[in-house]
């Protein structure tokens, strides 16, 4: 079986998936393939002339035989692009120099010319990266519009259809990864439904609009509101019609109740996601790494944490994925020797939420709640 090669489920946003759709919906495009690359690998080629992608961008697009670290005609013949499997690109390491940028390309972007550029990484890899995720101790977590949480571990682990594997930066570990568009990205939906210039006359910035939800959030706890919201605007972790939901809604209702909701449906949705890893990891877990634009706000921080039931460790620097890119690319250079000096030099612990045991507790009610509330309305979707 091809789930055997690449250890992971199929999903419609990865590479062969949309490689076949080219080969049965627009044939002539699909005929003038010549090189199959991910979006940072295109970029890479603008800038240095060079074709090569890296082992995570492989691995995690469903293209690569996980045991052998390689591409695999298997797999290729089972989505049915044979033909595609010569059109691969050589597979680098992350830190691998692939290139300089070229005189051309230092005349469109400004760049100096002859700069090194290397391999590079999935988004994922460097958000673990980042927050100095390098051993199997804690669980990385990006909430964004995604929902990501991973993990390290020296193997593979059984793959099902929320556990995905793929190959981490360091090419020794594997990353385990459980995640759906299920995040923060939801909140920015909801404030455009209620907060819009029709209904408020003028159009509220997004600090003004998160400045006044910290205000009114401010002291509220568990017991606020009973309201379960269903972070499924853009997709569901579940069930694949499911849509979003404010299940428990009465006259009692105020705008806070609704934001507090929302911040709880994101975190149960992580929590999901968190079970799946854990029902597969290996080795202990002291804490999570956190990343993503929930880091700016302390009440929602501390939610997760209540709700994760683990410490929760933030770091200092807000762009996250640039700093995994800089980690790498400070260790391709030999400015580091590892990823781990690297690491320690480059990102540091900001601050450390600790799951309060009361809030615990209430949430652990309300998650079965909310678990229940999917089951009974997935026969509906």
């Amino acid at each position: 079986k091809e789930n055997d090669l690449n250890m992971q489920p199929i999903l419609s946003s990865q590479a062969p998936v949309l490689l076949k759709w080219l080969k049965e919906h627009e044939q002539g495009s699909y005929k003038e393939i010549e090189h199959v690359l991910a979006a940072k690998d295109y970029v890479r080629y603008k800038l240095t002339d060079e074709i090569y992608t890296d082992y995570t961008d492989a691995s995690s697009n469903n293209l690569m035989n996980l045991d052998e670290k390689e591409y695999d005609p298997r797999i290729f013949e089972f989505f049915d692009i044979s033909e595609l499997y010569e059109k691969m690109p050589e597979i680098v390491n992350t830190t691998d120099v692939c290139g300089h940028v070229t005189q051309k390309a230092a005349s469109e972007t400004g760049l100096p010319a002859g700069i090194p550029v290397i391999g590079g990484m999935f988004d994922i890899d460097a958000s673990a990266l980042s927050t100095n995720v390098l051993t199997t101790d804690y669980i990385s977590v990006t909430a964004g519009t995604w929902s990501i949480n991973e993990y390290l571990a020296q193997e593979p682990v059984e793959s099902n259809d929320h556990i995905l594997n793929s190959i981490f930066v360091d090419n020794n570990y594997y990353l385990i990864e459980s995640s759906s568009p299920t995040s923060a990205g939801n909140l920015d939906i909801i404030l455009d439904c209620f907060v819009n210039e029709q209904l408020t006359d003028r159009m509220i910035t997004r600090d003004e609009m998160y400045k006044y939800i910290s205000k009114n959030l401010k002291g509220t706890d568990a017991d606020t509101t009973d309201l379960i919201f269903l972070p499924f605007l853009y997709g569901s972790n579940d069930h694949p019609n499911a849509k979003g939901s404010f299940i428990g809604w009465d006259s009692t209702i105020k705008f806070p109740q609704i934001i507090r909701a929302v911040y709880e449906g994101v975190a149960f949705s992580h929590r999901f996601h968190l079970e799946k890893l854990l029902e597969q990891k290996r080795t202990p877990t002291k804490g999570i790494r956190l990343a993503g634009g929930i880091v700016n706000s302390d009440i929602w921080v501390q939610i997760f944490a209540d709700v994760l039931g683990y410490p929760v460790e933030i770091v200092e620097s807000k762009e996250l994925g640039a700093l995994g890119g800089a980690i790498a690319l400070a260790v391709g250079l030999n400015y580091y020797d590892s990823f781990s000096e690297a690491a320690s030099n480059m990102s540091k612990i900001k601050k450390i939420y600790h799951p309060d045991e009361n809030e615990t507790d209430k949430y652990d009610k309300k998650y079965d709640k909310y678990c229940k509330i999917i089951e009974v309305l997935n026969p509906v979707w």
